[in-house]
């Protein structure tokens, strides 16, 4: 039972979550509505990627787990590179 994702979760209350990440001089923002487990909506902002792949990562992580197997997933899937400050930044 406690082992279960909905469990751990799903049951968590909703929460706004942001982060930033400076890599040299470029700048990662992440802005997260999650409810229940699950990204509401995805805002991320800063010159670290183009505009249009950040959308794309908007695009693919809504309504999806906020989890880092999720996050890495979609990353990989949109070919982005993903090192572990990266990921971290969702979290």
């Amino acid at each position: 039972k406690f082992t279960n994702w909905d469990w751990i979760y799903g049951y968590s209350p909703a929460y706004s979550f942001k982060n930033k990440m400076n890599a040299g001089s470029k700048v990662l923002e992440v802005g997260l509505e999650v409810k229940k487990g699950i990204i509401q909506e995805c805002q991320i902002t800063g010159d670290y990627f183009p505009e249009k792949k950040s959308k794309l990562i908007e695009k693919e992580l809504h309504y999806k787990k906020h989890d880092y197997p999720t996050i890495k997933e979609i990353l990989d899937k949109i070919q982005i590179k993903v090192q572990n400050k990266i990921i971290d930044i969702f979290f």
